[in-house]
């Protein structure tokens, strides 16, 4: 299982490259190839047929349809050394980070609405999956938000007889990808991961406005950031 993860996040990219600079490519790769991953299973979760291992094979046939493509395979380290070496000094915070399955959290939602989509394959629970029919009427409520639903629990709409969670559903359905690939601490690998391409391109963003040493330092401040890690 632990191969799915480069075939979902690193190399599904190279169906759509082509012979990139030796600077790029492994930049164009770690960018492209998420988000190949993410319109896929929103496009399935659109249907109400997301699958891990349909994701995993549309992104398996884009790796080897790329390989066959491109001439070489030349790049570059000089953007990720950086990055890199701050991530794994910052990875033993990630690592203390309480479970996140409290239900009234905000990560208790995202957790929870992952788990669903792994098993149903969609994003919304009919009422008798989410609740007994005896504790539907005392446990569905208004809420005072400035829009107009109920809620059986935060975090968690109540519309047209089905439970939505408040949340829009790309985060999930990389939790679930992750959990799906790892166990329960893919939930937090998930962050850490994404946690680490977005030091990687804002070191390169940061590298094409500044000079080397502010560039470094703005990514240290930027990385030790505890809203980046722990939110």
């Amino acid at each position: 299982m632990f191969l799915a993860f480069f075939i979902l996040y690193i190399f599904p990219a190279l169906f759509v490259l082509k012979n990139p600079s030796r600077k790029n490519f492994l930049f164009y790769l770690l960018g492209i190839s998420p988000l190949i991953t993410s319109l896929f299973s929103l496009i399935l979760l659109y249907f109400n047929i997301f699958n891990f291992w349909i994701v995993f094979f549309l992104n398996l046939f884009l790796f080897f349809a790329g390989i066959l493509k491109l001439k070489r395979f030349n790049f570059s380290l000089k953007y990720i050394y950086f990055p890199l070496f701050l991530a794994l000094i910052v990875f033993p915070l990630f690592l203390i980070q309480g479970e996140p399955f409290e239900g009234a959290s905000d990560a208790g939602v995202y957790t929870s609405s992952a788990l669903n989509i792994l098993e149903k394959g969609r994003y919304w629970l009919e009422v008798e999956e989410h609740l007994p029919e005896e504790l539907e009427k005392i446990s569905i409520k208004e809420t005072g938000y400035s829009f107009n639903w109920k809620e059986a629990f935060p975090g968690i709409i109540y519309i047209k007889e089905k439970f939505i969670p408040q949340f829009f559903p790309l985060y999930s359905i990389h939790l679930a990808i992750f959990y799906k690939i790892f166990g329960v601490k893919g939930l937090l690998f998930c962050n850490f991961w994404f946690y680490f391409l977005s030091l990687i391109f804002f070191y390169r963003l940061l590298n094409l406005f500044l000079p080397s040493f502010y560039s470094k330092l703005s990514l240290i401040l930027f990385s030790f950031n505890p809203g980046l890690i722990y939110f």
